[in-house]
């Protein structure tokens, strides 16, 4: 073979193999629309919660289920086995993302303390979770979609915990929620 051929052909090759790596990074790559910017209230640590919103989605039925467990907080939940894991920045928080819909997500994270929300009390109410009774804030994002944040502390250990998200889909994953010792 020509030695113009094999060049060419080599090039060829090099371009396809790109094209490839760059098609695969595309659908392992994180969502551009999961907001793991910081939320901040009243000059506390900062806590990160991503900014979920889901819209039209059915409950976790008929789908693969997976368990989530913080044992250091004490508590887990199940969530749909087709959501992928999603790296924090403070590497404490967990955020669970649809992939089919990367605005559908689920939050939790824990602390000793968690800043709350500074919302007035008519977007406020008192929850149970697990059978520990806990208050759900009705938030939204910086862009102005709804966002639901449960605060609740663990029975035993005290510690508080947070999980956050919106749409049936969640409200699903609150009746997994359990704390565990």
């Amino acid at each position: 073979m020509a030695k113009g051929t094999v060049i060419f052909l080599s090039i060829l090759a090099v371009i396809a193999l790109l094209l490839v790596g760059i098609n695969i990074g595309k659908k392992i790559g994180t969502p551009s629309s999961v907001s793991v910017a910081p939320t901040l209230y009243n000059s506390q640590p900062t806590v990160y919660i991503p900014s979920p919103t889901i819209a039209n989605q059915s409950p976790i039925t008929n789908q693969s289920i997976s368990t989530f467990t913080d044992s250091s907080c004490g508590y887990s939940f199940s969530y749909p086995g087709s959501f992928m894991r999603q790296e924090t920045a403070n590497k404490k928080s967990v955020i669970y993302v649809d992939p089919k819909n990367p605005k559908t997500v689920i939050a939790a994270t824990c602390g000793t303390t968690l800043p709350k929300p500074p919302l007035p009390s008519d977007e406020q109410e008192t929850v149970t979770l697990a059978g520990v009774t806990g208050i759900l804030y009705h938030d939204t994002d910086p862009n102005g979609n709804p966002r639901d944040d449960i605060f609740v502390k663990h029975p035993t250990n005290g510690m508080e915990i947070v999980i956050a998200g919106y749409g049936e889909i969640f409200q699903t994953i609150r009746s997994t929620f359990k704390f565990i010792q």
